[in-house]
């Protein structure tokens, strides 16, 4: 299950979309309340740095919830400095926006075969 948590509706409906077309069940996130513990099967959450506000502590509890979830990023910018110890430690991958399909299927790839 890949999560996209974007506050932009266009953008996490192209998203999803694009998820979707590379086989993957996904659900769209509004908010970091929405997000629950971990289930059962592993998750990618995919959070849009450009619409949700993030910091280090809440980026690392999120990828410290274990192996059964994975986080990925997605920006316009290249730098994100107060997210240094994240993108660092916690952050399987950070993806320009707008996404390239490819790259997108090649890191959720990545991720299915770690399972």
């Amino acid at each position: 299950m890949v999560l996209v948590l974007d506050k932009d509706m266009g953008h996490a409906e192209s998203v999803c979309l694009l998820v979707s077309r590379q086989g993957h069940q996904v659900r769209h996130l509004e908010s970091w309340e929405e997000l629950g513990p971990p289930g059962e099967e592993q998750e990618v959450l995919l959070v849009d740095l450009d619409s949700v506000a993030a910091d280090d502590r809440r980026l690392a509890a999120m990828a410290g919830n274990g192996p059964l979830r994975v986080l990925m990023t997605m920006s316009s910018h290249r730098h994100h400095p107060h997210l240094g110890e994240s993108m660092q430690r916690h952050v399987f991958a950070a993806l320009r926006k707008p996404l390239d399909p490819e790259e997108l299927g090649f890191w959720l790839r990545s991720i299915s075969r770690m399972k």
